[in-house]
């Protein structure tokens, strides 16, 4: 077709990059793509994102009652949100031990959440080092009448393999998850479950202030797609279990709920997080993130068991 209409390059730099046209577009696409990631989840309704997570999380935040309890890890969007909506935001201290933060127990949810009097609890599941809150804590979450948000954010990928634990949004009211973080999407590219239906208009109208009425359909094409690589994929999960297994042998890594978040102890090794961080991209290798005593690496169905050997063989060149 003679394209007489945005996007301004046409379509030379990405055949994709369309528009709504009438009679050419599907209106209804991105509508049926929802439902299915929706079921597959396990979600009452889902909407996909494409200002990243923290939109799923500004919007849950916008959209639930009362002021906000959350942890001191949360992501910065979570303070964002209850600064758009007028809220309150209140943090729970999470303990730590051997550097790493400790979820919190249902006892400190609930007695946090009565002394400040906040109607909704916001609790980060899986954190950065793949750790989870228990599945006792969301329920006693629920069960005192607050309503619960969980950010997701990496654990995208819990809902396809049973080697994962459970995905985040199973037991939430709202939760959000970067699908480009661990599954195949493209950068900015997330989703945002809402199990609650009273929160359903609520969560859209705070999606449509806070976004664009101009998303990306490259984005939204590539979350639809990465759900669809990643329900193939469980074969892959299960040979890259056997292959992190294989190298949690060989060196030290704190333990965790997520297989395939690998956090590398270098305590033992007498080394830094970010030494061995900056030896290793001298080798060649670009980890997720670093800290004073631990260096994090993210494994996906996109990796190989040969990468994983990869990896091993350059954390011996490293720490030896």
């Amino acid at each position: 077709m003679l394209r007489m209409h945005t996007p301004g390059h046409k379509g030379k730099l990405d055949a994709r990059d369309l528009t709504e046209i009438e009679e050419v577009f599907p209106l209804d696409a991105i509508e049926i793509a929802e439902a299915e990631a929706a079921r597959v989840y396990g979600a009452a309704h889902m909407r996909f994102l494409v200002g990243g997570s923290s939109a799923g999380v500004k919007a849950a935040v916008m959209s639930a009652p009362g002021d906000i309890l959350a942890e001191n890890i949360s992501h910065q969007s979570v303070a964002e949100g209850a600064e758009l909506a007028g809220k309150k935001l209140y943090m729970l201290e999470r303990g730590s031990e051997n550097g790493l933060y400790v979820p919190p127990s249902a006892d400190e949810v609930i007695e946090a959440a009565e002394r400040c009097g906040a109607g909704t609890v916001l609790l980060t599941s899986p954190d950065y080092y793949g750790r989870t809150v228990n599945e006792s804590v969301f329920t006693a979450v629920k069960r005192a009448g607050y309503t619960l948000i969980v950010d997701g954010a990496h654990g995208a990928h819990f809902a396809f393999s049973p080697l994962f634990p459970a995905p985040p949004c199973a037991y939430a009211d709202m939760c959000n998850m970067s699908a480009h973080k661990t599954l195949g999407a493209y950068t900015q590219s997330a989703l945002l479950a809402v199990n609650e239906l009273s929160f359903v208009q609520k969560t859209d109208k705070a999606l449509k202030l806070i976004g664009t009425t101009s998303p990306s359909y490259i984005l939204l094409a590539g979350l639809e797609s990465a759900i669809a690589a990643a329900r193939k994929a469980s074969d892959r999960y299960a040979e890259l279990y056997e292959a992190v297994k294989g190298l949690k042998k060989k060196y030290v890594f704190a333990c965790n709920d997520d297989f395939s978040r690998l956090v590398l102890d270098c305590a033992p090794y007498g080394r830094t997080g970010a030494a061995v961080y900056r030896a290793l991209l001298e080798k060649g290798v670009a980890a997720e993130k670093y800290d004073l005593r631990y260096v994090v690496f993210i494994v996906t169905h996109y990796d190989t068991p040969d990468d994983i050997e990869l990896l091993s063989e350059k954390l011996g060149e490293v720490l030896r």
